[in-house]
């Protein structure tokens, strides 16, 4: 009997101890399992760290790369801007000269081919620096009180004969509206539009039309009766560089930049573009802008339509032209000789205190920004106030740097930039004289 239960016992525990190794078998293999899982998620988890980081230093000196790139192309922007300003300017006011001098009809014909190639030239560089301003977040916006009436008439007298050339109807609509926007980047952006729809209208008519919104907007308004867009492109028209019929690179049809500017214009304002075309019948563009009271505005502050003093005589203005460039001395004094002004010339600081220690007393200073051995126009200008000379000055320069930009605007001193129209510089010597004229004594 104790035998028996003996061995009835004995056989329970083998039992017990099958089922207990068993189960650490299992437990055993599991934790094996689980402990290779844990090693390769750590062998790749580590594995991930280092390609991430060395994903993130790629990332950082392909970053680094780019910035130095933008940078060198900033600057040479800036540079080449100063450079190729240089001779266009010298072109244009060469041309202007010999086209008031010259009135022989074949001569004449040549003029005017020399000065509109030079517009042509004048347009594509202002083209590729805005877009250049655009790309860097360097362009400057000033917003003041502007008459719709004078945006659409100022735009109508620079693209009136482009439309008589093609025998085209350009018109605009009435508006006693004001908007409070930047006159220059508006008049850039309706300039563009307008040429563009003389450009692609082969018969018909072009209208700058205003309207007034609900939301005491305002919205401008360019139809043309023109080629039209198709649907599949009207959103690539907005790309830079993107013309539609334009495959051989015609340059006479531009850059295929304006409207991707115009995008950028509008955007760095707070507005934006809209059209609607239809292929074979026509497009039209337009924009918003807030509008404003018309007591805040001085409706001729910014019209060029003045006719009697475009026409008026300068020959009592004296001025003192400074730049290092001999084309742009002698450009420039031959047009101002020719608009009846006493004119002396400069090329360097020291030559600027010879011309004035002979006794010649400027009523205007024009001076280039930028002047040899480091030399601003600013300090040069500076120097002959501290001697006693009352003048009007005017910077004049081809640089798209912003510390120089900035340094000049805040000399107190007009800024203009190359290159210059002549009937700018014209106006403004203009209203120069007559605000002289206008001081009592």
């Amino acid at each position: 009997m104790l035998v028996f239960w003996y061995l009835t016992i004995a056989a329970v525990n083998i039992e017990e101890i099958n089922t207990v190794g068993w189960v650490a078998l299992f437990y055993f293999v599991i934790l094996t399992r689980y402990a290779h899982t844990i090693n390769s998620d750590l062998k790749n988890s580590i594995r991930m760290r280092f390609a991430n980081k060395i994903l993130a230093d790629e990332y950082r000196e392909q970053k680094e790369r780019a910035e130095k790139s933008d940078l060198a192309k900033s600057r040479f922007l800036a540079a080449a801007s100063h450079d190729l300003r240089q001779p266009l300017q010298a072109l244009g006011f060469y041309a202007d000269a010999l086209q008031q001098q010259n009135k022989n009809q074949i001569s004449q014909r040549l003029v005017n081919g020399i000065y509109k190639t030079t517009e042509s030239l004048r347009s594509m560089l202002n083209v590729i620096l805005d877009l250049s301003k655009i790309q860097s977040g360097t362009l400057e916006t000033h917003v003041t009180a502007v008459p719709v009436a004078t945006l659409l008439d100022d735009v109508y007298r620079s693209t009136k004969l482009a439309a008589e050339e093609k025998n085209i109807t350009l018109r605009v609509m009435p508006s006693s509206l004001v908007v409070n926007t930047d006159y220059t980047m508006v008049t850039r952006v309706l300039l563009n539009l307008v040429s563009n729809a003389i450009r692609y209208t082969n018969s018909g008519r072009v209208v700058m039309g205003v309207r007034r919104r609900a939301d005491q907007q305002v919205e401008i308004q360019v139809w043309d009766t023109g080629v039209g867009i198709a649907a599949e492109h009207q959103q690539d028209i907005f790309e830079e560089y993107f013309q539609v019929k334009n495959q051989q690179r015609d340059s006479s049809q531009g850059l295929g930049l304006g409207l991707s500017i115009v995008k950028g214009l509008l955007n760095s304002i707070g507005s934006d573009i809209y059209m609607r075309s239809v292929l074979g019948k026509g497009s039209c563009f337009s924009f918003v802008l807030p509008g404003c009271d018309s007591v805040c505005c001085d409706p001729d502050e910014y019209s060029e339509r003045n006719k009697s003093s475009a026409e008026q005589t300068l020959e009592s203005l004296s001025l003192l032209l400074i730049d290092d460039d001999r084309d742009i001395l002698d450009s420039v004094s031959l047009l101002l000789n020719s608009w009846g002004c006493e004119v002396k010339t400069a090329d360097s600081p020291a030559q600027v205190q010879q011309v004035t220690a002979e006794g010649f007393y400027p009523d205007v200073v024009l001076s280039d920004l930028r002047l040899p051995d480091q030399v601003s126009g600013i300090e040069v200008m500076n120097q002959l106030r501290q001697q006693g000379y009352d003048f009007f000055g005017v910077l004049i320069t081809g640089d798209t740097a912003e510390e120089r930009l900035q340094q000049a605007k805040a000399s107190g001193y007009t800024l203009l930039h190359k290159p210059l129209k002549p009937a700018r510089l014209r106006l403004l010597l203009n209203r120069h004289q007559q605000q002289r004229e206008n001081i009592p004594g």
